[in-house]
């Protein structure tokens, strides 16, 4: 109330911005569990979970033109491994897997780039696995004991 007792329901310039700028910046459920996702792929254990395998298939893969069918096999096992991984973090957290989907394939592909994104559709890419398996020094030599086996581009932390 003013001093004459009517309620004056006008806001300040600054009040308008701060409510513009709070409702310009709440957090989807969307972006909820896509923090969760950048969370985990920063995480020390994915990456561990990620080098283990690596090292532990890399002898079956030359660098020849054809596939073998344990090749698919082991691709197979990683995806579904890394699936269980993602899964089992997002629905730790409260997240709906089926609506998170649903919400990824209603998203426009260009909000959809970056290096999170890359490094879990590259996940499941047969390509890309089979060109970072044998980026993978084979176990023995002198570059397996120094190389860094973390998936795909680099992702940095904005916070």
């Amino acid at each position: 109330m003013n001093p004459s007792g009517s309620t004056n329901n006008t806001t300040t310039a600054a009040e308008d911005d701060e409510e513009t700028f709070a409702i310009g910046t709440e957090v989807t459920e969307f972006d909820r569990a896509v923090g969760i996702l950048e969370e985990l792929v920063l995480c020390e254990q994915f990456m561990e979970v990620q080098n283990a395998f690596f090292k532990e298939h890399r002898s079956s893969f030359d660098d020849s033109e054809e596939n073998k069918l344990c090749y698919t096999e082991i691709h197979s096992k990683f995806a579904e491994m890394m699936e269980q991984h993602v899964a089992s973090k997002l629905e730790a957290n409260g997240v709906n897997i089926a609506d998170f989907l649903k919400e990824v394939r209603e998203q426009d592909p260009d909000t959809l780039c970056g290096d999170m994104w890359e490094l879990l559709l590259s996940l499941t890419d047969f390509t890309a696995f089979k060109e970072l398996m044998l980026s993978v020094p084979l176990p023995g030599s002198e570059q397996s004991e120094s190389l860094d086996l973390s998936l795909g581009p680099s992702v940095t932390s904005v916070k």
